[in-house]
């Protein structure tokens, strides 16, 4: 989540079915504030649900555009398969805020720009291209990059090598950090230990092959933030308490 226009929002994929994900019953909801200590609870709403063909709506992350409009790229799946846990005919979708200047804004969907599920959002690059990472229907790593300022047109899809012999699905999430034409993914492990990190040293297009890194994380997703300063740092969660930071 983040401020746009004075207004914080944040949004996360919810089932409609206690206990479940992954199927039919995923949409993403939202809820919006103009004072981030307080969200209050009729703030909450559905941001996206529904779009038909069996599809469903799952969390995604916000996209702040150069001309000031806000968009959500969210994934779109028609459920998971039972017998590999592949995500069915997997998209991504593009969404538009209406008005992003108040708490009760809607959203339109714009169209399809890729394929895989977004785990950050959009960064633009020193080339003009924006880029943002995510998984594929095997939930192995990629990242999709645009055509320059032209977000609407399909963006191309990059694989971000992994060892040999990691298991399918491994639900490796990934997220990225970009220093001029360097990208470097920071990747989930398939089971608890050293993170593994990949290097691109133009603009994402090619890749060395990922690695296991010095870092160790619980196997859970990283999250890769830019402070005030400019620092980059990870945050990861520790599996047996959510919200404590490791």
């Amino acid at each position: 989540f983040r401020p746009v226009a004075g207004v914080w929002r944040a949004a996360w994929g919810q089932n409609r079915t206690i206990h479940e994900e992954n199927d039919a019953n995923e949409r993403v909801r939202e809820n919006t504030t103009t004072d981030v200590t307080n969200w209050p609870g009729a703030n909450v709403k559905v941001l996206a649900e529904n779009p038909g063909g069996g599809y469903n709506y799952s969390g995604g992350a916000y996209f702040p555009f150069t001309d000031g409009t806000l968009y959500y790229i969210a994934p779109s799946f028609q459920g998971t398969s039972t017998s590999t846990g592949h995500f069915k005919n997997l998209q991504t979708v593009l969404l538009r805020c209406d008005d992003e200047s108040t708490v009760s804004e809607t959203w339109t969907r714009v169209g399809v720009i890729g394929d895989i599920w977004p785990l950050g959002p959009p960064v633009k690059m020193d080339d003009g291209n924006w880029i943002f990472c995510g998984g594929d229907t095997n939930a192995r790593p990629h990242v999709m990059i645009s055509q320059g300022d032209n977000i609407t047109a399909p963006w191309t899809r990059i694989t971000i090598p992994v060892p040999n012999g990691w298991p399918i699905p491994a639900y490796n999430e990934v997220n990225i950090m970009v220093y001029g034409s360097t990208v470097q993914a920071i990747i989930r492990p398939p089971t608890a230990g050293a993170a593994y990190t990949a290097i691109s040293k133009n603009y994402g297009r090619n890749w060395r092959r990922a690695r296991a890194d010095g870092m160790i994380i619980q196997n859970k997703k990283p999250s890769a933030i830019v402070l005030s300063n400019g620092v980059h740092v990870v945050v990861n969660y520790r599996s047996d308490e959510a919200r404590a930071l490791q």
